[in-house]
């Protein structure tokens, strides 16, 4: 049986470790990355699921044990790696991130959906931003039909609610007002809605 264990390297950073995502990553660095352990491994695929939007990032090779990629946009690329031994495969999956330049942030990657934990992608970092930014802390409940849910709102009624049903959203109150949803569809598309 294999396993597959991404680690993601750059260059005058620390060591990267199997099977975890870095926000940490340089713009205009080349990132290595690999599998963690290639016993009886014969057939790598990589794939870069996600990039930033205005990106052109390709990976060096698609079907080697080791491929790199060279961030030019900040934000998060999303990469795939998929290993067999002829007989069974397995796969893993995580997020090479250029920090934004406010607050150190990451944007998230595009894939990144359905995310109820608020540990990571897109959730993960509202979550942050609304940690960072506001100082407030979450609170936990139950919803009507018993899912639990993490409900985060601030004192200017922007709301952020990740839910182990499923969904996620974000309540946003504009300076007059206007208050919208932004949320996320099962094909990743953004969707806004006023309320």
């Amino acid at each position: 049986m294999v396993t597959a264990s991404i680690v993601i390297n750059q260059v005058a950073k620390p060591a990267g470790s199997p099977s975890v995502s870095r926000e940490d990553l340089d713009l205009g660095v080349s990132v290595a990355l690999s599998n963690f352990d290639n016993t009886g491994v014969i057939s790598w695929a990589w794939l870069l699921v996600s990039r930033p939007p205005g990106s052109a990032v390709v990976l060096t090779s698609l079907v080697n044990p080791t491929t790199s990629f060279t961030p030019d946009v900040r934000g998060s690329y999303l990469i795939r790696l998929t290993v067999s031994d002829g007989v069974t495969s397995d796969t893993d999956a995580r997020i090479a991130a250029v920090e934004t330049l406010y607050l150190g942030m990451r944007i998230p990657a595009i894939s990144e959906r359905d995310e109820f934990n608020a540990t990571s992608g897109w959730a993960g970092a509202l979550h942050t931003a609304f940690t960072i930014i506001d100082g407030y802390a979450p609170t936990y409940r139950k919803t009507a039909d018993g899912y639990e849910e993490l409900h985060y709102t601030n004192d200017m009624g922007q709301e952020l609610r990740l839910s182990d049903k499923g969904y996620t959203y974000v309540i946003l109150r504009a300076p007059n007002g206007f208050r919208f949803k932004l949320s996320v569809d099962n094909n990743g598309n953004l969707i806004t809605t006023s309320l």
